[in-house]
């Protein structure tokens, strides 16, 4: 079981991640972007690490926010974070962007 804190939230539709972004924390980051009416942004400021659940949760997050015609916005990614991400078979623009189309590098 995990002791991750429960995400932060902002009035401003931001969420403030906590360090360790694991199984734990992916239920409570799912029901924050379920909750979001409008562009959303994390603050990945202090995270260190970042794990496979977590990542799903992130990418299928930030796809509902652009499918709904908004914009999702990774604040200050930590160095930590990034590099999960890439450790994972993921990067910033995957999150901000969506996936590419096939055949596109």
């Amino acid at each position: 079981m995990s002791t991750s804190p429960a995400p932060q939230t902002t009035v401003d539709a931001g969420l403030t991640l906590a360090p360790r972004q694991d199984l734990g924390a992916a239920p409570r980051l799912r029901d924050w972007f379920l909750a979001q009416d409008g562009d959303a942004r994390i603050d990945a400021t202090a995270v260190e690490i970042v794990t496979t659940p977590a990542l799903q949760v992130l990418i299928s997050g930030s796809d509902m926010i652009r499918r709904k015609g908004h914009r999702f916005e990774v604040a200050c990614p930590s160095a930590a974070f990034t590099r999960c991400l890439a450790d994972l078979g993921c990067t910033l623009s995957r999150l901000t962007e969506g996936p590419r189309p096939e055949g596109r590098a």
